[in-house]
Formats: C-alpha cells, structure tokens, sequence
C-alpha cells in the first residue's frame, strides 16, 4: 500500500499543505483537515481513502459556506442550494451540507415561511397573494405556504401598507392621491376592491385628522394654484 513521505505547506494557499505519497505529490488539504483525518507521516493509504478524504473537506467547507449564509438570515433549502452552487460545489456536496443542516434544525422550510410572513407583515405589508408567490420562488411547498399565509389578513396589511407610503405622497389632489396609492398598492399584491376601499379611507382620514405627511405641502383652496403652505 502508498505510503504518505512528507506533508509540506502549500506556499501559494494559506492553511494548506501538500500531502506526498510516495515521495510524490498527491493532494492539497485544509491543515483542518490534516488534523481531524489525522494525516501524518509513514501512514499507509490508497487512492480509494484520499477520494474519500477530499469529499469529506469539500462537503465541510460546502457547510462552513452555508453557515456564513445563515448568519446573515435563515434561508430556504432550495434557495440556500443555489446560493451554494453559485460557490461551484458539487451536488453531492450540497446535499450531504444541506442534510446536517437540517438534522440540526438550521434549515427548515416550515420555519423559514414563517419567518418570511412574520418579516413582511412587520416591515414591508403585501397581500396574502404576493407573499405566497414570494415563497413559491424561494421553493416552499405549497401545503407549507398555504398554512403560512392563512392568518394573513389582506384590508389589514393592505391599510397598514397605505398609511405608511400615504405619509409621503404630498398632494391634496384626490385623483393624484388615488392613483400613486392605488398604484403602490396593487405593486404589493392587493385586489381592486380592497385598494379602492382603502385608498378611500385613507384619504377621509387623512382629510379629516390631517395626517398625510411630516411636513406635508397642501394647496388650500384659498391660494394660488402655485402657492404653497407648509403646515409644521
């Protein structure tokens, strides 16, 4: 059987080293790798072993990647793999990271879908429609997206979504009023009849409670067209 003659540091990979069999060189290691293979001098091994021991590192690095992923924000399994294939690892690779991952609860779709509803509602509202097409392209399934969704309530997010982008639209013309509203409102998902029931309502409130913007710029009827007041 070959035997390893000498493990010499890769001059041109930093915490690398060049593993020699037979006095030859044979593969390139992490100095990890060197450890936890337990890879020294005299050892007897075959090409079957080395294979075996570069898929080992290759799947370790393919899972340390996906870590540095996930610390950013949990990911879905079909969005995490393609973020990892865009790093060139191999399938196998991904699969056998993905698997530990998700044995230790890391990656999880169910969870993930909730994460995605609960963020959106809290930062960016959209309806029910728009959020379920947001996680069919991030690979949910279609059971786990349906039970995700079924709280979402679409006059809610649909007002909460107007009040917010209401506050800067500085006009006191109805019709421009309803159609940059309405318009946002149908870019996050929402149904004709529930963007007409809320830009109207917005609309009264903001009339009536004068909560349209901070500051907002608001032609009075008593003015020139092109006279402007700010009110503080």
């Amino acid at each position: 059987m070959a035997k390893i003659t000498e493990i010499r540091s890769d001059k041109n990979k930093k915490n690398r080293v060049i593993v020699f069999i037979d006095d030859k060189p044979a593969i390139s290691l992490d100095t990890r790798t060197v450890l936890l293979e337990k890879i020294s001098v005299d050892k007897e091994i075959n090409e079957t072993q080395l294979k075996e021991i570069e898929k080992r590192e290759r799947v370790r690095h393919c899972y340390e990647v996906a870590l540095r992923y996930l610390r950013y924000r949990p990911c879905s399994e079909k969005e995490l793999s393609g973020k990892l294939k865009k790093q060139k690892f191999a399938e196998i690779e991904i699969i056998e990271a993905l698997k530990k991952l998700k044995e230790q609860g890391l990656v999880d779709d169910n969870a993930f879908a909730n994460f995605w509803v609960e963020n959106r509602e809290t930062f960016k509202p959209g309806s029910r429609y728009l959020i379920a097409r947001e996680l069919r392209t991030k690979g949910i399934s279609e059971d786990i997206i349906s039970s995700s969704v079924s709280s979402l309530n679409d006059e809610d997010n649909a007002y909460r979504a107007g009040i917010e982008r209401a506050r800067r639209l500085k006009t006191s013309d109805y019709q421009v009023f309803r159609q940059r509203l309405g318009n946002y409102l149908r870019r996050r998902g929402f149904s004709y009849e529930i963007i007409e029931r809320t830009v109207t309502k917005i609309w009264q409130e903001t009339e009536k409670n004068n909560i349209s913007g901070a500051p907002a710029l608001i032609k009075h009827n008593n003015k020139k067209d092109n006279e402007e007041v700010n009110i503080p």
